[in-house]
């Protein structure tokens, strides 16, 4: 998916990456050291609230894409039998997303 992007937000997930791991400085603290049981809580909260964007966002990807994938409207067929726009639909933008991925089990993935 990477190759999709603007070399500019390549390189910085590439950056994020390769960097230390939050996750790790905060599991590395000493359970009783000043400020560790705050920075754990803190933590938590913002793997919840990204959880919670996540989740969030799959909801409106399958109402605004999914869903609109799924109705079978002859919109602009320019003659193209519905069974043929039928397939493209299923094939197209009910399967995949912008990066060529299949749309839900991929946002599932990411978010799990």
């Amino acid at each position: 998916m990477r190759n999709y992007m603007p070399g500019s937000h390549r390189r910085f997930i590439e950056a994020v990456t390769d960097s230390y791991s939050i996750k790790d400085y905060i599991e590395s603290l000493p359970r009783r050291s000043s400020g560790a049981s705050e920075l754990t809580s803190l933590f938590n909260r913002c793997v919840e609230g990204m959880k919670s964007f996540r989740n969030t966002h799959i909801q409106m990807v399958s109402v605004y894409i999914v869903s609109q994938a799924n109705k079978r409207k002859d919109v602009g067929n320019a003659g193209i039998p519905a069974q043929v726009q039928t397939e493209r639909l299923q094939n197209g933008l009910l399967a995949r997303g912008t990066g060529g991925t299949n749309l839900i089990p991929f946002l599932k993935q990411s978010r799990d």
